[in-house]
C-alpha cells in the first residue's frame, strides 16, 4: 500500500522532468512512490530507468497520447500499486520542500468528495500562476484570478488546475479520468467541471507551493507551439458546446482570450511567429465550431480498471 503516489508526465523534456523529480525527492515529506510516464518521447538522450532510486518508476508509453492519455496511464499504474492519493504534477514545476507535508496536513482521510490543490507561483517572479479560479461554462474560458481571499489555511475554489493536484484514488474511481478526445489542453477544465458537478469540493492549500517554469513541451519547435493555440482554441469551444454554450459570448470572449494567451507565451518563452498563431487559432476555432464534435471520453477507473491498458 502506497499512501501518496506522484505522477510526472514527460514528453521530450528530460531535463525538466529530472529537475521536477529531484525537487520531489528533496521534500520534508517524500511521496511513497514517483511514477514518471514517458509519453512516447523521441528525444535523445532521454530518460533511463536506472537513473533514480527504487522509489521512482519509469513507465513508457508507445506513443504520445497527450496530457490525458499519459496521465491516465500513470493513474492506472498508481491504482495498481495501491495508491490512496495520486498527486498529478506537471514536469515543468519545482516543488517547494514543504509542499507535500503541508498538503497532507489538510487531507480529510477517508473522503471521496475533496481534492487538494497547491498554489502555483511563476518561477523567478513575484506573481502567481494559480491560486484558484473559475470557469465560464458559456464560453469555455478559464480565469485564474480568484474570487476569494487566499489568506486562510484552506479555501474552496471553482476551478481545478491540472498543474498540481492531489486526488484521493476514490475520487478518480468515482469521477473517471481525463478526457482523451481533447488530447492537449483543457483536459483539466473538463475534469474540473465533471468533478465539481459530481459534488467534489476543490480545496486550495495556499501555503503548499510549486514553482511553474512554464512552456513544457510547447517549446519544442514551431509546430508544437502552433499546436498550443490550435488545441486551446478548439477545446475551449468543444467544452462550452458540451455544457452551457452560448455562441455570442463565446465569440466575443475570443479576442480577450487570445491576448491573454499571447501575454502568457511572452512571459514564459518567445511566442511563435504571427502567421503560425493566426493559422493555428483560425483552424482551432473552425474545428471547435464544426457541426459535429466528439462526445466526451473520460477514462474509467472502476474497481477492475487498474489492470487495463491506457488506451
Amino acid at each position: 500500500m502506497n499512501e501518496v503516489v506522484a505522477l510526472v508526465l514527460n514528453y521530450n523534456q528530460a531535463e525538466a522532468t529530472r529537475r521536477c523529480v529531484a525537487s520531489l525527492l528533496r521534500g520534508t515529506r517524500v511521496p511513497d512512490k514517483v511514477i514518471v510516464v514517458d509519453n512516447g518521447s523521441d528525444e535523445h538522450p532521454g530518460l533511463s530507468a536506472d537513473e533514480w532510486s527504487s522509489g521512482v518508476e519509469l513507465l513508457r508509453a508507445d506513443a504520445n497520447s497527450g496530457y490525458a492519455g499519459g496521465n491516465n496511464l500513470g493513474i492506472r499504474a498508481a491504482l495498481k500499486v495501491g495508491a490512496q492519493f495520486i498527486w498529478v504534477l506537471n514536469n515543468d514545476t519545482i516543488v517547494d520542500p514543504r509542499c507535500l507535508e503541508t498538503l497532507m496536513r489538510e487531507v480529510n482521510v477517508g473522503t471521496d468528495s475533496e481534492v487538494y490543490l497547491t498554489a502555483v507561483r511563476d518561477a523567478g517572479a513575484e506573481s502567481w500562476w494559480y491560486r484558484g479560479g473559475w470557469v465560464d461554462a458559456r464560453t469555455g474560458t478559464v480565469w485564474h484570478t480568484p474570487r476569494h481571499r487566499v489568506d486562510a489555511d484552506v479555501v474552496e475554489t471553482e476551478y481545478i488546475a491540472g498543474c498540481s493536484l492531489l486526488v484521493p484514488s476514490s475520487v478518480f474511481k468515482r469521477v473517471g479520468g481525463f478526457d482523451e478526445s481533447l488530447f492537449l489542453y483543457c483536459e483539466d477544465v473538463d475534469w474540473s467541471l465533471r468533478a465539481i458537478g459530481n459534488g467534489v469540493r476543490a480545496l486550495l492549500v495556499p501555503n503548499a507551493i510549486v514553482d511553474h517554469i512554464g512552456g513544457g513541451s510547447s517549446r519544442s519547435g514551431r509546430k508544437a507551439q502552433g499546436a498550443r493555440f490550435y488545441y486551446n482554441a478548439r477545446n475551449r469551444l468543444w467544452l462550452a458546446r458540451r455544457g452551457a454554450y452560448q455562441l455570442g459570448p463565446a465569440l466575443v470572449a475570443t479576442p480577450r482570450w487570445l491576448v491573454r494567451e499571447l501575454r502568457s507565451a511572452r512571459r514564459h518563452n518567445s511566442p511563435p511567429p504571427t502567421f503560425i498563431i493566426v493559422r493555428s487559432l483560425m483552424r482551432g476555432i473552425a474545428d471547435g465550431l464544426r457541426p459535429r464534435i466528439p462526445g466526451a471520453k473520460p477514462a474509467d477507473f472502476g474497481s477492475d480498471s487498474a489492470d487495463k491498458t491506457a488506451r
